[in-house]
This record gives C-alpha cells, sequence and structure tokens, in this order.
C-alpha cells in the first residue's frame, strides 16, 4: 500500500471513489443524502480541500477535490467518515462503518482530463440507469455547475473558468459538454483508475 503521504501533492486535484461495505446501501433515505452533503460542503473550507464536483450514489460517492495541503484529503475524508457513521450507527442501530474505511484515488495532472473527470462524476446517475439526465438527480454537483444552483457550495476549477467570461457564458458551455460523450478511452481510464488507482485506509 503506498505512503499516502507521498500521493496528495498541494495543488493537484485528484478524484475520489468511496464505496460502502460488501455494496451494502449507505444511504437509505433523503435525509441520509442530505446529512453526508451537508456534512461534506461544511468541511471542505475547514481542511483546505477545493470541492470541485460530487455525486452521492446509494452505496458509493465520487468526490472531485483539489486539496491545499498534502494531508488535506485524507484528514477530510477521517473527518467525514467518523461523522457519518456515528450518524448512519445512530439513525439506524447499527454497528460498524456504513462507507468502507478503504478508499480508491487517482490524481489529475493533465487539466484537460479534468472536465472529462466532473462530468464522468456527474453522469454516473445516468450510466447507472437512476435518471436519463444528470439534472434529474438531486445529490451530485451537476446543476451546481451547469445552472448555478447552490454553486456557492464549490470551488470552480480554472479548467472550469476556461469555459467563458462569465459565470453564465460557462454554465452554457458546461451544459454544452453533456451533449457530447465523453471519449471512450478517456471513460474507460476513469473509470479503470476509480477502481483499482492507489488504495487507502481511512
Amino acid at each position: 500500500m503506498p505512503n499516502r503521504s507521498q500521493i496528495f501533492k498541494a495543488g493537484i486535484s485528484v478524484h475520489i471513489v468511496l464505496r460502502s461495505n460488501n455494496s451494502r446501501p449507505c444511504f437509505y433515505a433523503a435525509e441520509d443524502y442530505r446529512y453526508y452533503l451537508h456534512s461534506l460542503l461544511n468541511h471542505t473550507a475547514t481542511f483546505s480541500c477545493a470541492l470541485h464536483a460530487y455525486v452521492l450514489m446509494s452505496n458509493h460517492v465520487h468526490l472531485l477535490l483539489t486539496p491545499a495541503h498534502e494531508k488535506s484529503v485524507i484528514t477530510l475524508i477521517e473527518q467525514l467518515g467518523e461523522l457519518y457513521n456515528q450518524y448512519f450507527n445512530r439513525t439506524y442501530r447499527e454497528c460498524g462503518s456504513s462507507l468502507g474505511k478503504r478508499f480508491n484515488c487517482y490524481l489529475i495532472h493533465e487539466e484537460e482530463a479534468l472536465l472529462d473527470c466532473q462530468r464522468y462524476i456527474e453522469l454516473n446517475p445516468v450510466r447507472n440507469g437512476v435518471v436519463t439526465h444528470p439534472g434529474e438527480y438531486p445529490w451530485s454537483s451537476y446543476r451546481a455547475n451547469a445552472h448555478g444552483v447552490n454553486s456557492n457550495s464549490l470551488t470552480p476549477h480554472p479548467s472550469y473558468l476556461l469555459l467563458g467570461n462569465s459565470k453564465s457564458q460557462r454554465m452554457v458551455t458546461y451544459r454544452d459538454l453533456f451533449l457530447q460523450s465523453v471519449d471512450h478511452k478517456r471513460r474507460n481510464s476513469i473509470s479503470g483508475a476509480g477502481r483499482s488507482g492507489n488504495s487507502f485506509d481511512s
């Protein structure tokens, strides 16, 4: 297992995939999603992580972050896991961890790959057959990035800011990106890295 401090780099974006234990649901009700999302949005700034995109699925979570410090990601994930697992066990009278203590990640060194990764994350509910359009899914960052809904909870990545000279122009261009499919090779690369990238205990 790689040394965590040698993987995360300040200013280098990272795609995080957290999965539940044994593929069991980690979110049952809307309140569960709201609690995790509230904790996520409250703690990204606390632990010096810029949040660009996210999606909460029934048994896993995708996050696209840029840490300000090497330890920012690990500290954030540990805190989120502790808070949510306490909530989950209290709510459902269970013991143990609803979200697994291990997570996969991979660094995004090429800036042109970042928006592809961001689209990949926000299209997750469509690929899983939950909705037919990403805007229909309430537990992702698509509505913020594409329509400005609660967008102050996210930090636009420089790649996103290059999409236009104004917020409205950027949102239009961003929505247009979803009319195009993610390059097949790039999509497989993102998907494969999410499953087999560096794996850590949180």
